[in-house]
């Protein structure tokens, strides 16, 4: 399969099809056209492969629930029920659901760079973050933002939809 056909199997642009070759996750074999033009041919078990990655990272399984507080984990603490920190340092915030979590993770593996700010403590949310974390389509939340039943706002080629946009789109459905 060709680079236009991988993209359109995938539902990504030929750009992203070029970055997942340069990052070495689509392995890919050049041959010559008719014209003599390199042109690039993926297995399309590599491709089939790449899908359900990408549908993974859209859909996530919620990861265990694993206790973070010290109040519910006697050995995080000191004994007497507080955790013991050096020099100023305050206790990193409870996640807001393990789906969430889940989430980041499979982002900075998918992404393969760690996000500045975790997910579950972003005030604004980009088209992909805002599909994982609220379990709907890409489509569909775009579809609302057209109709403007979901606020968002322009920024270059994707979207920022606010978390609390987000969540008041959710009780209204």
């Amino acid at each position: 399969m060709n680079k236009k056909q991988a993209a359109k199997f995938l539902r990504v642009s030929t750009r992203a099809i070029e970055r997942y070759v340069a990052k070495g996750k689509l392995p890919v074999r050049y041959t010559k056209d008719k014209t003599g033009r390199q042109v690039a041919i993926f297995e399309e078990a590599q491709v089939k492969k790449i899908k359900t990655e990408l549908e993974t990272l859209a859909h996530p399984q919620p990861a265990p629930k694993t206790p973070t507080d010290a109040k519910t984990h006697p050995a995080a603490g000191n004994g007497n029920g507080k955790v013991a920190l050096r020099g100023g340092q305050r206790p990193a915030p409870p996640s807001v659901t393990p789906f969430a979590d889940a989430l980041a993770a499979s982002l900075q593996k998918h992404l393969g760079h760690p996000q500045l700010v975790p997910i579950p403590d972003k005030l604004t949310l980009s088209l992909s973050e805002a599909s994982g974390l609220s379990g709907f389509s890409r489509d569909f939340l775009r579809k609302a933002i057209t109709a403007g039943t979901l606020g968002a706002a322009k920024r270059g080629k994707g979207w920022n939809i606010k978390r609390e946009d987000l969540e008041s789109y959710i009780k209204q459905l």
